[in-house]
């Protein structure tokens, strides 16, 4: 993208927070799109539709008896995942207030291992050559893995990961490490294609630009997570941002407790926690619970045709 058009579509985007905010809706939204037309990406669903139903081929329940496993019995490593804009920063925050959590953030540590593990093999999409992948192999990246994570706190008894694409690689994280736990951040389904849509996202998400496109990704990442639930051993949590903000306490200590861990109050007081967040949620961390973006796709819903 030239450096006029990323300006021009930067303050795109923040003409719509503020008319947004000035609840000039109409005026927001075209705002809004005009900065997801300029350099568009280019989406192609039957890729994607390809590339989600070999994971789901490949990563059957009965399948794990073929599939080659690490053995590593570490369960320091703990993954949030979801689609982005559900809750992730605010769910790792609540737990990385607590003494015995760390929250390291988005790491692209997975991502890293596959192209490692796929250096001969000629694609990415691992799913195609996995089975040939050895015991030893997997030992070596799950082991490369938590020192790497070990490296960013050498006491916590958890680390999270909370890149929200994650979700798309829990078949080969239960191969690496049989013992991690997953927490699922959801979110209405609207509210969260809006909040990426008036987000300004990266060419890793292709989808981000287009309302329809976003529609269909959400429907293939959901089919995905029914199937991980449904055929992994992992333990995986299952956390709605909607009842977080309605039900903070209650939430949060039913996320320390699916930790295993002693509930502290601190973890009520996120917003205290200086720690470092890299990620459009910045802000929202910072501040107590709100709920101004609930049901925000309400003011929204006459563009949102896709998902009614």
């Amino acid at each position: 993208m030239h450096a006029i058009d990323q300006y021009k579509q930067e303050l795109l985007y923040e003409l719509g927070n503020v008319l947004d905010k000035q609840q000039k809706y109409d005026e927001a939204f075209s705002a809004y799109q005009q900065a997801n037309e300029i350099n568009k990406e280019t989406f192609d669903r039957k890729v994607i539709t390809r590339s989600f139903d070999s994971l789901i081929q490949t990563y059957k329940k009965d399948s794990f008896t073929q599939l080659a496993s690490s053995d590593n019995e570490d369960n320091t490593p703990v993954f949030i995942v979801g689609m982005p804009r559900s809750g992730t920063s605010l769910v790792e925050q609540i737990l990385a207030s607590h003494s015995q959590f760390f929250g390291a953030g988005e790491l692209e540590y997975i991502d890293d291992i596959i192209y490692e593990l796929a250096t001969d093999k000629g694609t990415t999409e691992y799913s195609q050559w996995i089975e040939t992948v050895p015991a030893s192999m997997l030992r070596d990246k799950a082991r490369q893995y938590i020192d790497n994570i070990r490296k960013l706190s050498s006491d916590a008894k958890y680390i999270s990961n909370k890149m929200p694409h994650n979700f798309l690689h829990l078949g080969l994280i239960q191969q690496l490490f049989p013992n991690a736990r997953i927490i699922h951040c959801t979110r209405t389904p609207q509210d969260t294609a809006l909040s990426i849509y008036f987000h300004q996202f990266n060419k890793n998400h292709p989808y981000a630009s287009d309302l329809d496109d976003l529609y269909f990704y959400y429907q293939q990442y959901e089919k995905l997570m029914t199937h991980w639930q449904e055929n992994l051993t992992l333990p995986i949590l299952t956390i709605n941002y909607e009842e977080l903000i309605n039900n903070p306490e209650q939430k949060s200590k039913q996320l320390i407790d699916f930790m295993g861990l002693e509930w502290q109050e601190d973890c009520l007081n996120f917003h205290k926690n200086k720690r470092m967040v890299n990620t459009p949620s910045y802000h929202q961390v910072r501040q107590p619970l709100y709920k101004t973006a609930v049901n925000r796709h309400q003011h929204y819903k006459k563009y949102l045709t896709s998902f009614q």
